[in-house]
């Protein structure tokens, strides 16, 4: 599943990592979770992780509360880099 096809909006700039892929769960158990380096005070943040969540529970059937293995997918929001359309919504 490539991630970036489901968040909206979509990120202009999405950072992939070196290494194998990770396998986040299978049907009915969840083998990651979801923190977020930021108070989620924003609209636009709120929104990114209830998406993402949703999107993972859906695919997995579990539920959020359920999700709490170990594999860390830690969510960020920093400075947009030049020459982005829309700077005002840095994704990282």
């Amino acid at each position: 599943m490539r991630i970036n096809e489901r968040i909206l909006p979509v990120p202009q700039r999405i950072e992939y990592l070196s290494g194998n892929d990770v396998v986040l769960g299978v049907p009915g158990k969840a083998f990651y979770r979801i923190e977020t380096s930021f108070e989620c005070q924003d609209e636009l943040a709120k929104t990114a992780v209830k998406l993402l969540q949703d999107t993972l529970d859906g695919l997995l059937n579990v539920c959020s509360s359920c999700a709490d293995g170990d594999v860390v997918i830690t969510l960020t929001i920093g400075n947009a880099p030049e020459g982005i359309k829309n700077p005002n919504q840095g994704y990282s």
